[in-house]
This record gives structure tokens, C-alpha cells and sequence, in this order.
């Protein structure tokens, strides 16, 4: 590829050439020429001076909370021969513009490093590197990419909770009952359904013929505390604003954080699938790589919740302000602790008087039906703190002894 400089050779050749044609002159014309094919014989001397290379890339940390400096060091092994070259590390648009170098000279092993400041939680390759040589008069400049990226994972905001209590519903003392498992020994406590990964000598089949769809022998020594989370990603509710949708998958994930500390097992569900068993780190990647849905109805979701609330599971549900048919999906959700962390569509304290009291009339009706039910709602602003309502709710998630 020719630099500004080698156009600007190619140029002013063409421009002798013209000269020399229009005033005759031979010297001119011998000149002309000779900057004519010197771009050309640069090229030639890069493509003879092209060797191997390869690079290693090496992160501070891979998996990362926003705000979070992450070191990048690249070990490059060039065995092509000296020159001038520039390094240039591809990086994702968010990450601003690629980090560069300059080389000069021969070198089989170098080393350099950088920082990347990790703002927006995603998925980021950060590589391949880029080298690019010109020759000794910067006419030609030749690049190569060097295969090799490395993954960067950035977790969504996670806001600490722990200031709020988690209650131990049975319990004198109030240590949690969350942070351990229920009683030992092989005592029968309850039947319930069967799901994906339980231990198939457990099945009851006396309740499977009757129920006529497989039951589950759940003993309390294997019983322990469990809660579901359920993000509404869909794009005709949180997923339809970026703000809104950020601190939906923030809300979410700061509460995960928060029962995963207090000793929960935690089931993450979406519009899109079932709820399924995460770990903490579990959640937090798929959080980070949470992207708005085309599903047009929150209701399936919300009968998969319900299932897993009769089995004793808490639940939390992070979704915009419900519809009517929302509502009652909701309100026939029985059994553990529930709460539904709302975000309005807009901070209503921003909106002009009128809409400001349309607005906080339907979350007065959304809440006194919610409530109703047995919910326990929080209304969370897109520019809010779920840390700051959370606590001026008084929030905590109940897990004790169910009979």
C-alpha cells in the first residue's frame, strides 16, 4: 500500500513526465521515470525482507467489573530483519482508538504493554496485532496480521447489598438459614417435580402415575435455599432503551451477587429459555453478554417462575411497569419471598406535571395490586441506585423452615 509520501512521489513523477513532454526535455523524462519505478522497487524489498512472527498476549485479569484498569502485555517474536515497523494492537470501538508502536531496527523478541480501561459490561476480543513495515524511504508500507486474540469479559455494575439484611424466618437467633443446608439425614420432606439433572433414583412413582408426569423425592437434607432470578429482556419492555436496559441487567445482577454471598442457589431465567442453575460467575457472564429479545410475551416465563416458586424458590423479577395481563400472571406466582424490582420507562421526577401524574398513577395502581398478592415492590429510576431503594425499602429475602 503506498504512503502519502510515495503518492506524493508517484505525483510529482507524473508531473515531470508532463513537463518533459511539454518542453522536450530528455533530462526531465529520465528523472520522471526513475521516481516512477521506485515505489516499485520498494515493494520488492519488502516482500524479500518478510519473515515469521508471532505474538503472545498476556491480560491482568480476564473476567472484570466496569471502572477496572486491565493490564496488556505482548511478548512478539519477528524474525523478519530490521527496518521501520508500527505495532498496532486492534481494539474494540469502546475501547477507543488501537493501541500503537514504533519499531526501529532488528529485534527477534520485544516486548510492550499497554492498559485498557473497562467502561461497558460485553464480550471483547482485543487483537489480532497488526504489523505494518515500510521501507527506508516510507514509499510502501506492507501489513500482516499476527493470529491470536484473547477474550476480555467486562461484568455488568454490581451494586453491594450487604448492608440489608437477609432475615431467617424460624430462627431465634437470626442467623440466616440461607448459609446452610437444611437439617441432615435422610428425613422425607416433599414431593415436587422433576427437573433437568436430578438423580433419577429419586423418583416417586407412586406420585408419577398419579400425576401422570415424573415427581421428585426431595429430602431436606438436600434441600437448601434457592431463588430465581427473571430479567424481562424483551424489547417492548426494558430491552427498549439502553438506559433502562443497563440498569435492569445491573439491578439483576447486584441481586444475585447478593443471595449467591447469603448461600442461594440461584436460577437465572429469561423471556427467551427456561430458568436454569448458575453459578455466581455463571450469572454475572451471562449478564454481561445479555442482549434485548424479540419474545413478545412475558407470560410463559411467568408460568416457569411459578412452577419453581410452589417447589419453595424465591423470586425476583426485574421488568418494566407490568400490563394488566402482567399483573395477574404475576399475582398466581405462590410460595416464597417475591419481589419485583420495577423501572418505569422514565424518572418521573424529570417529566412535565401531567405525565408526571399519569405515570405515578399506574405505578400506585401496579403497586397496590402487586402488593395485593403478596409482592414486594420497588420502583427503580433508570438513572437510580437499586442500593439506595433497596435499602429505603427495607428489602430482605426470607429463607427459613416451609412447611
Amino acid at each position: 500500500m503506498l504512503t502519502p509520501r510515495g503518492a506524493g512521489v508517484i505525483a510529482g513523477a507524473l508531473g515531470l513526465w508532463f513537463a518533459s513532454r511539454i518542453m522536450g526535455g530528455p533530462d526531465l523524462h529520465v528523472v520522471a521515470m526513475g521516481l516512477l519505478v521506485l515505489p516499485g522497487l520498494a515493494a520488492v524489498w519488502l516482500l524479500r525482507r518478510h519473515g515469521e512472527a508471532r505474538v503472545r498476549r498476556r491480560l491482568s485479569a480476564t473476567r472484570v467489573f466496569p471502572g477496572t484498569t486491565v493490564r496488556v502485555a505482548l511478548d512478539l517474536h519477528d524474525r523478519s530483519p530490521g527496518g521501520i515497523k508500527l505495532l498496532e494492537d486492534r481494539l474494540p470501538a469502546s475501547f477507543g482508538r488501537n493501541t500503537r508502536a514504533v519499531v526501529v531496527g532488528s529485534g527477534v523478541n520485544r516486548q510492550m504493554s499497554y492498559e485498557l480501561l473497562c467502561r461497558a459490561r460485553g464480550r471483547y476480543q482485543i487483537g489480532p496485532l497488526r504489523i505494518s513495515r515500510t521501507d527506508p524511504f516510507d514509499l510502501i508500507r506492507r501489513g500482516t496480521d499476527v493470529p491470536g486474540t484473547t477474550e476480555l469479559v467486562v461484568y455488568p455494575e454490581v451494586e453491594d447489598l450487604r448492608a440489608v439484611r437477609t432475615a431467617a424466618v424460624g430462627t431465634g437467633s437470626g442467623e440466616s438459614v440461607s448459609r446452610r443446608l437444611f437439617r441432615t439425614g435422610d428425613e422425607f420432606y416433599t414431593i415436587r417435580g422433576y427437573q433437568l439433572g436430578d438423580d433419577l433414583r429419586r423418583i416417586h412413582w407412586a406420585s408419577t402415575a398419579r400425576m401422570r408426569r415424573l415427581m421428585i423425592r426431595h429430602d431436606e437434607a438436600a434441600r437448601r435455599s434457592s431463588a430465581v432470578i427473571l430479567i424481562d429482556s424483551r424489547s417492548a419492555s426494558v430491552g427498549g432503551s439502553k438506559s433502562v436496559f443497563e440498569r435492569a441487567v445491573s439491578a439483576a445482577a447486584s441481586v444475585g451477587v447478593h443471595l449467591a454471598r447469603s448461600g442461594f442457589t440461584l436460577q437465572l431465567a429469561t423471556p427467551d429459555g427456561v430458568p436454569r442453575v448458575v453459578s455466581r460467575a455463571d450469572l454475572l457472564e451471562a449478564l454481561a453478554l445479555a442482549t434485548p429479545s424479540r419474545t413478545g410475551s412475558l407470560i410463559p416465563a411467568l408460568r416457569e417462575v411459578a412452577d419453581r416458586a410452589r417447589n419453595g424458590a424465591d423470586v425476583i423479577l426485574v421488568t418494566h411497569l407490568p400490563l394488566p395481563p402482567e399483573v395477574n400472571a404475576m399475582s398466581r406466582i405462590h410460595g416464597g419471598t417475591r419481589i419485583a424490582i420495577l423501572l418505569p420507562p422514565e424518572d418521573p421526577a424529570a417529566l412535565a406535571p401531567g405525565r408526571q401524574a399519569e405515570l405515578q398513577a399506574w405505578m400506585q395502581s401496579v403497586r397496590v395490586s402487586l402488593e395485593t398478592a403478596g409482592w414486594d415492590v420497588i420502583f427503580l429510576a433508570p438513572t437510580g441506585h437499586l442500593r439506595d431503594v433497596w435499602q429505603l425499602r427495607g428489602t430482605s429475602i426470607r429463607a427459613g423452615v416451609r412447611s
